[in-house]
């Protein structure tokens, strides 16, 4: 299974970033588009996942899912535009405990409220951060993480459904699909024309 691999060669490094996240969003976009079926519960950890490294997203065991088991219960959207509409994360409804859990290593960047709910956001170095809402968040602003360290409970509010976290990750500032370092894209499969 070939992964995504970014880049920084060529033209600007934020020009050849934006190009090569519009290729892998577009590749996603196809690759997990919405079906009637319901979604499936997710039981194992995938074998490899993939974390930027020094420009490159490289294929690594960095990255791990912050429920579990869970169902995905809303996928990512990528907006047409900038300031367009989408979904710019994904849901997971829970089938545990609700405990919120580190996805990776970083340090908390923000722990608070934002218009009525709770959020908590982790800076993950090399431009990757994650951002969870609803959540009670448990952890200051400045603490340091380590993968699966628990960051809150499941809270209520914002736009996912009761029970469900609402998982976004930006790399350098621009959202991606959480799947791709989670290892959860399917393979793309093209199919004939005529």
């Amino acid at each position: 299974m070939t992964r995504p691999v970014l880049t920084r060669k060529g033209g600007s490094r934020r020009g050849s970033r934006r190009r090569a996240l519009g290729a892998i969003t577009l590749s996603i976009l196809l690759a997990v588009a919405p079906t009637s079926a319901a979604p499936a519960t997710v039981v194992a950890e995938p074998e490899h996942l993939p974390v930027v490294d020094g420009g490159t997203v490289t294929l690594t065991r960095d990255w791990t899912w912050p429920v579990h088991p869970f169902r995905l219960v809303r996928p990512f959207v990528a907006p047409p535009h900038e300031y367009g509409p989408g979904h710019r994360g994904i849901d997971l409804l829970p089938a545990g405990d609700g405990v919120v859990r580190a996805p990776a290593p970083g340090v908390v960047a923000f722990s608070g409220q934002v218009a009525g709910r709770g959020v908590i956001t982790v800076d993950h170095g090399d431009g990757l951060v994650s951002t969870f809402e609803p959540v009670d968040p448990g952890l200051a602003a400045g603490t340091r993480v380590e993968s699966s360290i628990p960051l809150g409970t499941i809270s209520v509010g914002g736009h996912a459904e009761p029970g469900a976290v609402h998982l976004g990750v930006r790399l350098d500032g621009v959202y991606i699909n959480p799947l791709v370092l989670l290892g959860g894209v399917p393979r793309a499969v093209l199919l004939p024309c005529c």
